[in-house]
């Protein structure tokens, strides 16, 4: 989907107020409050310009990210993302390179603090204590209302998605952003977003490290004309290959119960051919009592 403002667009009060408040907020390349409140109070006041892809594909975006009241450093990078992507591309190229620079600054002042950091053990929520058979963490997918580099569109995959399928991990090791960039697909090389930088740059060193990983989808949100935009949640799994199976089964047994019980059905299925890892998919699949998605 095209949400950049066209041409006869821009000719339109509304099309020329919004390129140049884009175009003014980016300049810096950061998000402050201010600028987001006076993005938001504009979109409000120019809700009735719905013909208009850029007012509404903003719109959608600004009410799902605030909703709860707090923007975390992901939806942050998210609202972002999608201001430049509405700024035609005659006008993008100086907000990509104030960003580029800041990003650059903050991975710097990042590899300093890491460098000095006494501890690197994950201090994500929920990541479990330390005589676990794993860490887990519980998150929301980011960037699931972009497009991906082949023109899909990740709203269109995740309408597809079902709740207790596997997902799987990437790594991004060429991602301009972060270092520790992780992507989300589904088994079927389907992106559907990215892991949030605050779960990545906990994990990512422990992956590159030799240890595995599972991810499997809790739930599908959104998607309802209140709230049109899909979101997904997902568990992550990070172990050693040396833990046993069965303590992997039970730890997971144990994690779902807690976190996810909505994926205890009676139906039970296994996994495809192919899709062994380690014998622990099987059995966490047997526990779910689900298929994998398609």
């Amino acid at each position: 989907m095209r949400v950049y403002l066209k041409e006869a667009e821009l000719k339109t009060p509304a099309g020329q107020q919004l390129l140049e408040l884009c175009v003014r907020i980016l300049a810096d390349g950061k998000l402050e409050i201010s600028e987001i409140r006076e993005l938001r109070k504009w979109l409000r006041q120019n809700s009735d310009h719905c013909k208009v892809t850029a007012v509404s594909y903003l719109s959608d975006i600004m009410n799902r990210i605030a909703a709860d009241g707090v923007i975390d450093r992901d939806e942050l990078l998210e609202l972002h993302l999608a201001i430049e992507r509405v700024i035609p591309r005659a006008h993008r190229e100086q907000a990509l390179r104030a960003r580029r620079s800041r990003e650059r600054l903050l991975a710097q002042e990042q590899s300093s603090r890491a460098a000095t950091a006494p501890d690197q053990t994950p201090k994500t929520p929920g990541a479990g204590r330390s005589e676990d058979p794993a860490l887990f963490c519980i998150f929301k997918v980011r960037g699931v209302s972009f497009p991906n580099d082949d023109g899909t569109e990740r709203q269109a995959i995740i309408r597809r998605c079902r709740a207790g399928e596997y997902l799987e991990l990437r790594r991004d090791l060429e991602n301009s952003f972060s270092r520790n960039a992780m992507g989300v697909f589904r088994m079927g090389g389907e992106q559907i977003g990215n892991v949030p930088e605050y779960v990545a740059r906990d994990y990512a060193p422990l992956l590159d490290g030799g240890m595995d990983s599972v991810m499997v989808l809790l739930n599908v949100t959104g998607g309802t004309r209140d709230k049109p935009t899909c979101g997904v949640n997902a568990v992550m799994f990070v172990y050693a290959t040396s833990v046993s199976q069965s303590a992997l089964d039970d730890f997971a047994q144990q994690t779902l119960r807690l976190h996810a019980p909505h994926l205890r059905v009676s139906r039970r299925s296994e996994l495809p051919p192919g899709r062994e890892r380690l014998g622990f998919l099987r059995s966490f699949l047997s526990f779910l009592g689900l298929s994998r998605g398609s």
